[in-house]
């Protein structure tokens, strides 16, 4: 749900899994522990699912307001 949505924005990302030891150790070495997917990692804050959906639906408004600040960062 969170890829697809992204892709519809046209945003760029790099999809990691959370089963790859080095993707992990990395994580652990910055001191972020994940205990679920999805994750979404934006200028090395790491967002984590409680905070991407509210119950079960995409936290759009949450999402888009990330997006907006990345792109007026990048500027």
């Amino acid at each position: 749900m969170l890829k697809e949505w992204l892709k519809s924005k046209g945003a760029e990302f790099e999809e990691k899994s959370l089963d790859d030891s080095e993707v992990m150790a990395d994580l652990i070495v910055r001191n972020i522990y994940i205990l679920s997917a999805p994750a979404l990692e934006v200028d090395g804050k790491v967002y984590e699912e409680e905070t991407l959906f509210q119950s079960e639906t995409l936290n759009e408004e949450f999402l888009s307001k990330i997006l907006e600040e990345k792109i007026r960062n990048e500027r």
